[in-house]
């Protein structure tokens, strides 16, 4: 889980443009959120779209 600050710090674009991806993300089911007092923590909603990432890693990412 992370809020939209840790990823802003993890992919070094600007707030706007992580929350209006996110928003995206959550409207179409792939993350799911929780809030905890003023911060708002994503995660992806099925785990088996951490399986395909890795996969997709494996093969493409492959030096």
């Amino acid at each position: 889980e992370l809020s939209v600050q840790d990823i802003v710090e993890q992919v070094g674009t600007s707030q706007s443009n992580i929350s209006q991806h996110l928003a995206i993300l959550r409207d179409k089911g792939v993350l799911s959120t929780h809030k905890d007092a003023n911060r708002v923590y994503y995660r992806i909603s099925d785990p088996r779209t951490l399986k395909l990432v890795g996969m997709m890693r494996d093969v493409f990412c492959t030096v």
